[in-house]
């Protein structure tokens, strides 16, 4: 997740709710961040964004090299 992301759902958490952004607040940085994808700026959310792309790809193409056993068999437990 980009760290620009983590960190504003953890101000909208925060415990003390004058400290959270308002609705306005939101959606003025929600904006803003989706006009620098639209116009590919190279901003620190775009970078963080494309980091964050580029993991989940890894991880996505690791998995799908990932093999199982046609022969096995699962059991429940319970």
């Amino acid at each position: 997740m980009p760290k620009l992301f983590a960190e504003l759902i953890i101000k909208c958490w925060d415990a003390h709710p004058y400290k959270r952004p308002i609705s306005g607040e939101i959606q003025k940085i929600l904006n803003t961040w989706n006009n620098e994808m639209l116009n590919n700026e190279l901003t620190e959310f775009v970078a963080q964004i494309k980091k964050a792309d580029e993991i989940l790809s890894s991880c996505i193409l690791a998995q799908s090299h990932i093999t199982t056993d046609t022969e096995a068999t699962y059991t429940n437990n319970t």
